[in-house]
């Protein structure tokens, strides 16, 4: 029935977002058209918690790494901003600053992630397969525009 999620994050600065995702973070992506960026993520879970009473409920992301400090020292490597790292019962957390300010959650799970069903499964490889033929086609086709340009502005 379902395939995936798509998830929007709502930037003030959306272009030196997504190429933070693109150049730091290193996710697949293609070009939907006219440079917009969709990236590719890795499997995903999803929970549902109780909202504050006064609240109504909202949504919060989080990527999920094997190894958060790993995670946060090579982000300092590059002189990028983490939260403080701290202990929850279901994992350690991390927050990412993104060039926007927006702050994305990263967490080393402490609970066994859940099975996917062969069939979400598979869709999620084709998914992440479609994603890198299409980056690699649209590279191939902004390599080749690019060589026309400059044979273009040659002068003869």
């Amino acid at each position: 029935m379902l395939t995936g999620a798509h998830i929007l994050i709502m930037s003030s600065n959306a272009q030196a977002d997504a190429a933070f995702l693109r150049d730091v973070l290193s996710l697949p992506h293609v070009d939907a058209g006219e440079g917009f960026l969709i990236f590719g993520l890795p499997p995903a879970e999803l929970a549902m918690h109780e909202a504050e009473p006064s609240g109504g409920g909202k949504h919060e992301l989080y990527l999920i790494c094997k190894n958060v400090q790993a995670f946060v020292d090579e982000m300092t490597a590059r002189s990028v901003v983490c939260e403080p790292i701290a202990e929850r019962g279901w994992g350690t957390v991390t927050s990412v600053v993104l060039p926007s300010g927006i702050k994305l959650g990263v967490y080393e799970a402490h609970h066994a992630r859940p099975a996917a069903k062969k069939k979400a499964a598979k869709a999620l490889r084709d998914v992440a397969k479609a994603v890198r033929k299409a980056s690699k086609k649209a590279a191939r086709v902004a390599k080749k525009t690019a060589k026309k340009t400059a044979k273009k502005a040659k002068p003869s």
